[in-house]
């Protein structure tokens, strides 16, 4: 019981809600009937909500039993221990909804306990990547336990099962890039924009910090008024050329200030 009380408590309860209604309908004391998802009854004149949970309950018959309760237990508390508080609400009522929609919906499985533990094991892969695990008698990444399931299920129970329990894994996965894949990429995006504007605004932070340097407004200065004197005093030889020059007929005076110095050029009529 230690370990039970143990798990955080979204965990424990879907674990206790599934041990009590799996236990009741193998047990016989309860109709399977209950259980199955089917949209025609769950939309209908007099529509029986319960269906929207119950088929997420149900585990497996004989060793099922066991090996599914486990893997909700396990993988979902590592799942929920993982998140904030009141997160993993939100992402157990995400995940239920698009399973329903693609294993349910589409696929038309009765029963969607399946996809959901398989949910859990493709986050708690996510969140562990880097690590290994144990699967039967072979350590591999932690990121392959979702497939290396996927693979005892396609082998075991065919092709059918193994892919209602992917959509376990693309509604885990949707969530995963919803919540941190997109956002992570928006926000770097968004910070490039802002350091390139705070860059354009303030200017180069070498060129910044050279001229915010005590000692290297001095030289800069005088080296722009000795600049400006030297084009000053080109200017003024030129102009004196021209006053000496004799008198010419028909002469035409082309200036051209090239950076710094000027160029006459005298076309003349003999």
């Amino acid at each position: 019981m230690d370990v039970f009380w143990a798990a955080p408590p979204v965990t424990r309860t879907l674990t206790a809600l599934t041990l009590v209604q799996s236990a009741l309908m193998y047990g016989g004391l309860l109709s399977f009937y209950w259980a199955p998802f089917l949209p025609s009854l769950i939309f209908s004149w007099r529509p029986q909500i319960y269906r929207l949970v119950t088929p997420f309950l149900l585990t497996g018959p004989k060793l099922g039993f066991l090996f599914d309760l486990y893997i909700m237990y396990r993988y979902g508390s590592a799942a929920e221990r993982s998140m904030a508080p009141g997160e993993f609400l939100v992402y157990l009522l995400f995940v239920a909804f698009s399973i329903m929609l693609t294993a349910g919906g589409y696929l038309g499985a009765a029963i969607l306990l399946p996809p959901l533990t398989m949910a859990f094991v493709y986050t708690f892969s996510q969140t562990n990547r880097g690590t290994k695990t144990r699967f039967w008698f072979i350590d591999i990444p932690v990121v392959f336990l979702p497939y290396a399931m996927l693979l005892v299920t396609m082998v075991s129970n065919g092709w059918d099962a193994a892919l209602v329990e992917s959509m376990g894994i693309l509604a885990a996965h949707t969530y995963d890039f919803l919540t941190r894949i997109y956002p992570t990429f928006g926000a770097d995006t968004e910070d490039m924009e802002l350091r390139a504007a705070h860059q354009g605004q303030l200017g180069n932070p070498r060129q910044r910090q050279h001229q915010d340097q005590p000692g290297a407004a001095g030289p800069l200065r005088v080296l722009g008024m000795a600049e400006a004197l030297a084009g000053d005093l080109v200017k003024w030889r030129a102009i004196h050329a021209l006053r000496t020059l004799p008198p010419c007929k028909g002469d035409i005076l082309h200036v051209t200030d090239v950076s710094a110095f000027i160029v006459p050029i005298w076309h003349m009529d003999l």
